[in-house]
């Protein structure tokens, strides 16, 4: 397996990090006619840790996640916030050869709305015990009360949902105030009850700036299609 592309996409990255982070990456790799077009099976999701699965991470490790191009693209089609955030990183440790960062407009559209709603819901339901809480952070419960790290991840992606709903972009790492706002959520200096207040209002903003949005209701799957058969055959072919 042979990367295409590798870039940071954590809370590093968004310019989220404390001291105690690690660092988080995802990964394309392109796999061979053999698989795509014979019948040898795909590679699949491929994960690569410091840490042995099933062990939590420490300051500074690292973990990365590479999926195959087609896989990829299925999921950024669908407005899935984690893997579009590739689309945006500057911290790239394999340089972009199938030049996935300078086509990410065709994979934009209003459908990553519900998705970045959705996750949010989902962290905001675990905070207040509607669902129940999977947390593996228990010392952040002990320490401040709830889950922060749960809470600023879902102000940031309504947030990051919204900036590419009405600019088409994810700015990383993320503007001043609000980078310091989240930081302030996740180090316990903001109540539960404010974070839940301002979880609602920014979900309130990005249910408006969907219906106002300029960008498609769906993906542009032709151009997309085109783009993949190209990137593959030009992979396939040793073409630069």
């Amino acid at each position: 397996m042979k990367p295409v592309i590798v870039g940071e996409i954590g809370s590093t990255a968004h310019g989220l990090g404390t001291a105690e982070s690690d660092h988080d990456y995802m990964g394309i790799y392109l796999d061979p006619p053999t698989a795509l077009l014979g019948n040898k099976p795909e590679l699949g999701a491929v994960r690569d840790r410091d840490k042995d699965e099933g062990v939590k991470s420490e300051a500074g490790d690292s973990e990365t996640t590479y999926y195959g191009l087609r896989k990829y693209v299925k999921l950024v089609t669908e407005g899935n916030p984690t893997v579009m955030t590739l689309l945006f990183t500057p911290v790239l440790k394999v340089k972009d050869s199938i030049g996935l960062q300078n086509v990410r407009d065709m994979f934009l559209s209003r459908k990553l709305a519900a998705r970045h709603i959705g996750y949010a819901d989902s962290m905001r339901a675990r905070l207040t015990g509607e669902r129940a809480p999977r947390t593996n952070r228990p010392e952040l419960v002990a320490k401040h009360g709830y889950d922060t790290k749960a809470a600023f991840h879902a102000i940031r992606l309504l947030i990051q949902g919204h900036e590419m709903l009405t600019k088409q972009t994810m700015t990383m790492p993320m503007e001043h105030d609000e980078r310091h706002y989240l930081l302030d959520i996740r180090n316990g200096l903001v109540p539960e009850p404010t974070v839940l207040r301002s979880i609602d209002t920014y979900r309130a903003r990005i249910v408006a700036a969907e219906s106002r949005s300029p960008l498609p209701p769906e993906p542009d799957y032709d151009k997309i299609n085109s783009w993949l058969i190209t990137a593959h055959a030009q992979h396939w072919s040793g073409e630069p």
